[in-house]
């Protein structure tokens, strides 16, 4: 079951899955970190997988700034929300912001021709 839309929610998600290439580079260092926690979390301690993903998480650590290492740490959300709000305003012209013709919600990819929400087709030419 699909969650309920939620603009804010759903175009941070959209920009920062989409759009990673417009991130500077501590924004990228700190997605990347929050990446590989994540990833730590689910792998057991100490196997192959898990040391390799723990090596690279401290070599990142190492280049991001404590300030933004913290911010991020304790609020991912508002991290990405704060990436999301810079991208859009200093780099708009740049991002694909699809939205479906009939509800006007944003779908999950820049491509996307079929409405996650009300289930609308717009292919072209079908």
């Amino acid at each position: 079951m699909t969650k309920p839309y939620d603009e804010d929610t759903v175009l941070t998600d959209y920009v920062c899955n989409h759009y990673g290439h417009l991130f500077s580079k501590q924004e990228a260092l700190a997605a990347n970190w929050l990446l590989h926690r994540a990833k730590l979390r689910s792998l057991r301690q100490g196997c192959l997988s898990w040391r390799v993903l723990e090596e690279r998480r401290l070599q990142i650590e190492r280049l991001l700034d404590p300030k933004v290492r913290e911010e991020v740490a304790s609020n991912p959300q508002a991290f990405r929300t704060r990436v999301r709000k810079r991208i859009l305003r200093e780099r708009a012209n740049e991002v694909n912001l699809n939205r479906c013709p009939r509800c006007g919600r944003v779908p999950r990819t820049p491509l996307a021709r079929r409405c996650r929400w009300c289930f609308h087709s717009w292919y072209e030419g079908g």
